[in-house]
């Protein structure tokens, strides 16, 4: 289970484009992704400050989700980045 309280970072080869439809992720190990809009919310707040919980708490804050329903949600995205090689702690 991952420790909330761990800041993630974005791994020095990955860069990002915003879309309409979210973002578009470009590193030198995988193809493009396609992030839709959710993610990039989860994505934006992930700045080497903020903790798991707290990006949790603002995205609940802005009427997402209740806090249960949104930290499954960000857990699951920033375990599937991690395999992904895009975020680090």
């Amino acid at each position: 289970m991952m420790d909330i309280n761990q800041k993630p970072k974005i791994k020095k080869h990955v860069t990002s484009r915003e879309e309409e439809f979210g973002l578009l992720l470009f590193t030198n190990r995988t193809p493009i992704l396609a992030f839709n809009e959710d993610s990039r919310l989860i994505w934006e707040k992930i700045n080497n400050k903020n903790t798991v919980k707290n990006i949790c708490e603002e995205l609940c804050n802005q009427g997402k989700s209740n806090l249960k329903e949104t930290e499954k949600s960000v857990v699951d995205f920033i375990e599937s980045c991690i395999k992904l090689d895009l975020l680090e702690f």
